[in-house]
């Protein structure tokens, strides 16, 4: 962020630009100071156009999912005063007897972890919730591969767990973070009573670099990306939003999404796990995937995968009401396999 002499950095020039994006991004009217954004009905693609503004506007770049812990004009603004860059561990529910559930980001820009606050919010009340979201662009490209970036979720994730089981759940892309996050604890000798997965494909590196696993009735691996299975991929978001002419920030915000995809191929494309994980699996199957089965994760884990289908396409799996059946599910996984 730029010197904080800069004449745009006090706080009542940033609440005043930051109600303006708000009007404009949320299409409406004389938004208060303490209005919370997700009660005005912002959602992830309109978190990532506002960031893509107060980066345009103010230069402060920041990621989306500061949101969770700033929802206001008020605590924004204050947030944005900050010159230190905020830790990877959102801390969504803190109390509660349960293990606690560590929620990992997907595959796309920095504001989809805020799907956790959804979720926590159908969860018990005695569920302690997580979200990790992931680094910045510029460490992404300084990560050199996928271990290394679970390892340091790891460490985060043993900090907030303080001794108890942990129960690991990843959306697409996160989902191969918390399989190796599950596999590098173990090693460890850590307890990990919970491992769900959201519609991500076991993986496989071949000669020819990476590849899915061969799913359900014997059909052959294909060399494709996993982002096969969204509806939209980033490119051809960026393409789209050229058609449709949307405000700048939003193609800013597209492009970064582009930027952050690229990394998390590379990442992916050097990635063969080491061992298996010891235990069950719950994973999620989107329409495309319903009739994949076990989607190659047999010979990843030792025990019973339990598979759910969820009506929707992979880059909206976890809308609502999907998020009613979801936290359904690991509800019923807690007492099903409760932590030892």
């Amino acid at each position: 962020m730029k010197s904080p002499k800069d004449p745009r950095h006090d706080l009542a020039t940033i609440e005043a630009t930051l109600a303006d994006i708000w009007e404009m991004v949320l299409e409406q009217p004389g938004i208060d100071v303490d209005d919370n954004f997700f009660d005005l009905g912002g959602d992830s693609m309109r978190a990532e156009w506002m960031f893509a503004e107060i980066d345009q506007q103010l230069e402060i770049m920041r990621p989306a999912s500061l949101l969770l812990e700033a929802p206001t004009i008020r605590e924004l603004a204050l947030v944005l005063l900050r010159d230190d860059d905020h830790d990877l561990l959102l801390t969504i529910r803190d109390a509660g007897s349960l293990a606690p559930l560590f929620a990992v980001h997907d595959g796309g820009g920095r504001s989809t972890i805020l799907w956790v606050r959804r979720l926590a919010a159908k969860l018990s009340d005695d569920q302690p919730v997580y979200g990790i979201r992931p680094p910045a662009i510029e460490a992404l490209k300084k990560t050199r591969n996928l271990e290394d970036l679970a390892a340091r979720y790891v460490e985060l994730a043993l900090g907030a767990a303080a001794g108890r089981p942990l129960r690991l759940f990843g959306s697409s892309l996160g989902g191969m973070l918390a399989f190796e996050m599950a596999l590098q604890l173990q090693a460890n000798g850590e307890d990990v009573s919970m491992l769900a997965i959201s519609d991500m494909p076991a993986v496989q590196l071949s000669k020819h670099g990476f590849r899915i696993d061969a799913m359900a009735g014997g059909r052959p691996p294909t060399r494709v990306m996993v982002y096969r299975y969204a509806s939209m991929r980033a490119g051809r978001w960026l393409i789209w939003l050229r058609q449709a002419r949307l405000p700048t920030g939003t193609r800013r915000a597209a492009r970064r999404r582009s930027a952050m995809t690229r990394q998390y191929r590379r990442l992916m494309g050097g990635y063969s796990p080491a061992a298996r994980f010891e235990g069950p699996l719950l994973i999620f199957r989107s329409d495309q995937n319903r009739d994949a089965g076990d989607m190659g994760w047999a010979e990843r884990v030792s025990g019973p995968i339990t598979a759910i289908d969820l009506d929707g396409v992979h880059n909206n799996l976890l809308a609502p009401p999907n998020d009613d059946i979801v936290a359904r599910a690991l509800s019923e996984w807690n007492a099903s396999w409760p932590a030892q």
